[in-house]
């Protein structure tokens, strides 16, 4: 018997999808929070109103939202198993950091290269860059713990069924 590719297997009908609103939800809670508490690293953002710097960290939020599917979803792809977050393994925890430290240093390396953003003198720089320590460590850390907290409340609501 072979095996169906990924795209043929996948079903949001298995209990995947609720989980996969979780881990949306954490993700944003944890992002956002990052976000407004490392806003004072970035050049001008304390000069904004607060509803507008607000604003923004709730738009890099959801950004980073995708970031965190996208992550989910590189290691769904190597695993053969989209709720691989149920039962992770510490692989797949590493595997989830190092696709978002990646990520981060792309965006960040574009962003400040394009004049999106650019830091204060309070943000520390990622040694021999200069690039942001602080949004390096961002999905690096985030992203694995989101993954974490959402298989916790999975279990919690009885949804680690494999």
């Amino acid at each position: 018997m072979t095996k169906q590719p990924i795209w043929r297997r996948v079903s949001l009908h298995d209990g995947v999808l609720p989980y996969l609103v979780r881990l949306s939800i954490v993700a944003f809670a944890l992002q956002w929070l990052w976000e407004v508490l490392q806003m004072p690293a970035y050049f001008g953002f304390t000069e904004q109103p607060w509803e507008k710097a607000l604003a923004g960290c709730t738009m890099a939020a959801v950004a980073d939202v995708g970031a965190t599917a996208l992550a989910y979803g590189i290691v769904a792809l190597k695993n053969r198993d989209q709720r691989w977050g149920l039962h992770a393994s510490p692989v797949d925890y590493v595997m989830t950091a190092l696709v978002g430290g990646l990520m981060a240093v792309g965006v960040e390396a574009f962003a400040v290269r394009a004049g999106t953003w650019s830091y204060a003198s309070t943000m520390p720089l990622f040694p021999g860059t200069e690039l942001g320590l602080l949004p390096l460590l961002q999905f690096v850390v985030l992203i694995p713990l989101a993954i974490v907290v959402t298989r916790h409340w999975s279990a919690r609501a009885g949804g680690t069924r494999t």
